[in-house]
C-alpha cells in the first residue's frame, strides 16, 4: 500500500492570510466611513484604559476584602487612605507659604486700588455735595448739578420729589373739634341715599336673575318643542283637500240667477271612508244589481 501524501500547510496559510486581508479590509472600511448623527462616539484608547482600570480596581477590592474577611488582621493596622498619593511634608510647607505670600499681595493691591474717573465726575461730585438735603436747597444749585449732567449725558433729570406742606394753608381746614351743626341732618341723608341705593341694586340684581331664568326657561321649551316636532310621526298629521271646483254654470237673459249652494265641508277621512261603503247624501248606494242573486258581493265590491 503506498504510503499518502501529506498535504502541505501552504494552502492553510494562504487561507489565513486571505481571511485576515479580508478583516482588514473590512475593518478599514467601517472605520472610514462617515459616523451617524445620534451615535455615541467613543474613542478606543479612552474606553480600553477605563475597562482596564475598573478590571484593576475590582480585583485590588476584591483582595483586600478577601484579606480582611479571612485573615486575623489588627484594627490598628486598617488605615485610612491618605489624601495625597505621595504626600511630602516640604513641598507642602513651601505651597502654604506662596498662598500666605499671594494673599498679602492681594490685600495689599485691594488697599492701593483706585478708580479714575473723569474731571465731569468730580465735578458733579462737588456739586452734588454743595446741597445739603437736610434744609431747603437753593434753585441756583440744583440748576448748575442739573446743566452739568445734562452737559454729560444728554439726559433730563425728572423732579419727582416729593414735597410735604406742613402746618400751611390752615384756612383750607376745617375744625376739627367739634362737628358742624348740620352734621346729624346730613348724615341721615346720606343714610337714606344709601339704603336706597343699596335697594336699587338689590331690584336690578333680582330683575336680571328673573329675566335669566324666564330666558333659559323659554329656551328649554323651545328646545323640547323642536324635539318633538322632530320625532312626531307624520301620519298624524290631517291631510289637505283639494278645493272642488265649481261647475260652469250657463247664464240666460232674463232669467234670474239661482242662488249658490252651499259648498258641503270637508269631511274627515274616516267619514268619507264610511260614506263610501254606506249611503251616499241620505240615500243608499244603488248598483242596479239588486234583484240579482250576487247583488251583496256586488255591493260589497263596489
Amino acid at each position: 500500500m503506498p504510503p499518502r501524501k501529506r498535504r502541505s500547510h501552504n494552502l492553510k496559510g494562504l487561507r489565513g492570510s486571505q481571511d485576515q486581508q479580508q478583516s482588514h479590509s473590512s475593518y478599514f472600511a467601517t472605520r472610514l466611513k462617515p459616523e451617524q448623527v445620534g451615535a455615541l462616539v467613543h474613542d478606543e484608547s479612552d474606553t480600553i484604559s477605563y475597562r482596564a482600570y475598573l478590571v484593576q480596581n475590582f480585583v485590588r477590592s476584591s483582595e483586600m476584602m478577601d484579606a480582611l474577611m479571612t485573615q486575623n488582621v489588627p484594627l490598628p493596622k486598617i488605615k485610612a487612605p491618605p489624601i495625597f498619593r505621595n504626600p511630602n511634608l516640604g513641598e507642602m510647607k513651601r505651597a502654604i507659604v506662596s498662598e500666605r505670600e499671594q494673599l498679602v499681595a492681594i490685600e495689599n493691591q485691594l488697599q492701593s486700588y483706585t478708580i479714575d474717573l473723569p474731571d465731569c465726575y468730580h465735578r458733579l461730585k462737588e456739586l452734588s455735595a454743595q446741597i445739603d438735603l437736610s434744609q431747603e436747597a437753593d434753585d441756583s444749585s440744583i440748576q448748575a448739578v442739573e446743566s452739568a449732567y445734562k452737559a454729560h449725558t444728554g439726559k433730563y433729570i425728572q423732579n419727582d420729589r416729593i414735597v410735604v406742606h406742613k402746618d400751611k394753608f390752615l384756612q383750607l381746614r376745617g375744625d376739627h373739634s367739634k362737628a358742624p351743626p348740620d352734621y346729624w341732618e346730613r348724615r341721615l341723608d346720606i343714610l337714606a341715599s344709601q339704603q336706597q341705593e343699596a335697594l336699587r341694586l338689590k331690584i336690578m340684581q333680582e330683575e336680571e336673575e328673573e329675566f335669566k331664568r324666564r330666558t333659559e326657561e323659554e329656551k328649554k321649551l323651545r328646545q323640547k318643542q323642536e324635539e318633538q316636532r322632530l320625532y312626531e310621526d307624520p301620519f298624524q298629521q290631517q291631510p289637505t283637500h283639494p278645493q272642488p271646483m265649481a261647475d260652469p254654470v250657463t247664464v240666460n237673459p232674463g232669467i234670474p240667477d239661482p242662488q249658490p249652494a252651499q259648498q258641503p265641508t270637508d269631511q274627515p277621512p274616516q267619514a268619507m271612508l264610511g260614506s263610501i261603503f254606506g249611503d251616499m247624501n241620505g240615500e243608499n248606494f244603488n248598483n242596479g244589481f239588486e234583484d240579482d242573486e250576487f247583488a251583496d258581493l256586488d255591493t260589497a265590491f263596489f
